[in-house]
């Protein structure tokens, strides 16, 4: 039986739905519930996952032609797998309206067993290949539980996610959090199981609207993709993200 406890997917809106507008410019001092710019080259593996042109999720480049990000992302309030000819993603650029270079979708392929917020992952093949190099780069995957981090450990995620002020930022931000234990993270979402794992962070900070399918990197590997915040936005819940050693078999199969 899962939790009570309400549950905020991340994406923007469900695709197919609305149609999503730029944002305006954050104002000067505001950051994404407590995080920091990131610097030109920090993190080269991420991607804006983008619907009709518009930023409507994260993405971690895993291979020359390959975007992984949250199931959710791409399909609409029907179940149904978008169009790919209405995706996209802007690699090489910190900056989520300009820079770097829009390569578009060619195929999209969803966990099969996707559900809701059960086994939330998707891989966007894209038309053209990545030009890998200072900016652009692409993340190995963790495969094996030696390479996830224990309870505790450090991590941080990046990501155009919806700040405090309600607005989306221009500029990619960064914020800290902690593994939690599997308690805490059961105590919030009692649908925890080998297949996600969760993350602890200050309260009123973490990710937000927008910030779903980002994924985490330990020790230059991929162990996690952002799926949903339990409660509200920088709840004092920790948020949960899908395990990459549990899925990397059938990530593996769409490369």
């Amino acid at each position: 039986m899962y939790s009570t406890v309400n549950f905020t997917l991340l994406v923007i809106a469900f695709a197919g739905v609305i149609s999503i507008g730029h944002a305006l410019p954050p104002q000067t001092g505001e950051r994404i519930l407590g995080g920091a710019d990131a610097a030109s080259g920090q993190f080269t593996f991420v991607a804006s996952l983008r619907l009709d042109g518009a930023h409507v999720c994260g993405g971690s480049i895993i291979g020359i032609k390959q975007i992984l990000t949250a199931a959710h992302c791409v399909v609409d309030d029907n179940n149904k797998v978008i169009d790919a000819d209405r995706i996209s993603v802007r690699v090489g650029s910190v900056n989520q309206f300009a820079g770097g270079k829009i390569v578009y979708a060619e195929t999209i392929a969803v966990h099969p067993s996707y559900q809701y917020i059960q086994n939330d992952v998707a891989v966007v093949t894209l038309r053209t290949e990545l030009e890998v190099g200072s900016k652009v780069s692409i993340i190995a995957l963790a495969t094996t539980a030696a390479e996830e981090p224990a309870v505790g450990a450090e991590v941080t995620v990046a990501g155009w996610g919806e700040q405090s002020s309600g607005a989306t930022p221009y500029k990619l931000q960064s914020v800290g959090f902690t593994v939690a234990s599997e308690e805490d993270c059961t105590n919030g979402y009692a649908g925890n199981d080998e297949s996600t794992f969760c993350l602890a962070h200050k309260l009123k900070e973490g990710s937000c609207l927008g910030d779903a399918g980002n994924g985490v990197a330990y020790n230059n590997r991929l162990v996690g993709v952002a799926s949903f915040v339990v409660g509200a936005c920088g709840s004092r819940y920790p948020e949960v993200f899908v395990s990459i050693t549990h899925f990397a078999s059938w990530i593996q199969s769409q490369l």
